[in-house]
């Protein structure tokens, strides 16, 4: 067997084993490192405990003071959209906007999805767009949905990825269902995508 096939090999068996940790850690309740993230990363996908539910795969955005959960995927959709992918491609999405310079949340139609609203994110670089956060499960009213996600961060607590929304946030209006993020932003992701947008 030649040198790379061989490295190519320990490698394979490398990942398995890997995997398998991670699955033995989830099933005996032990919390696994964070996954989907990079060193710099703000945003990560992480298990966290939660008292009534057990531990959910959250998405936790770590300003300049600390880690505030963002968003808990707690609905597994078709095929293989458990909550785990969900959480760590909401992640991806919100590091992505988060460089580019996350302004807002907003709601918006998708052609995608028609029976499906989505939440989408306002940046500096996109302008007028406003690129998919999040998808709504049918019949579920995007103006509410994105009332509880801001209500859910000035409480400090997170919203259940999906919910129906319940009534509260004064920061959101129906003749004007964008929400600035600036309260909820470090210092240094308010100043993100001023370089690249000039």
């Amino acid at each position: 067997m030649s040198l790379a096939k061989a490295g190519l090999v320990v490698g394979i068996i490398g990942a398995v084993i890997a995997g398998a940790s991670f699955i033995n850690d989830v099933a005996n309740g032990r919390k696994p490192p964070l996954l989907f993230s990079e060193k710099n990363d703000r945003f990560t996908c992480e298990l966290r405990p939660y008292s009534q539910e057990g531990e959910i795969w959250t998405v936790v955005y770590h300003n300049d003071k600390e880690a505030q959960p963002w968003l808990r995927m707690v609905k597994t959709f078709g095929g293989d959209w458990n909550t785990l992918k969900r959480c760590g491609e909401i992640e991806s999405r919100l590091e992505g906007y988060r460089k580019d310079g996350l302004i807002a949340f907003d709601y918006r139609t998708d052609l995608d999805t028609p029976k499906q609203s989505v939440i989408c994110a306002k940046t500096k670089i996109s302008g007028n767009n406003c690129p998919l956060l999040v998808t709504l499960d049918v019949g579920v009213d995007p103006y509410e949905s994105l009332r509880k996600m801001i209500e859910a961060l000035e409480n400090k607590n997170t919203v259940d990825q999906n919910s129906k929304g319940e009534p509260s946030a004064p920061l959101l209006s129906p003749a004007s269902p964008s929400v600035h993020l600036g309260n909820f932003l470090a210092n240094e992701d308010l100043n993100a995508g001023d370089t690249a947008k000039k």
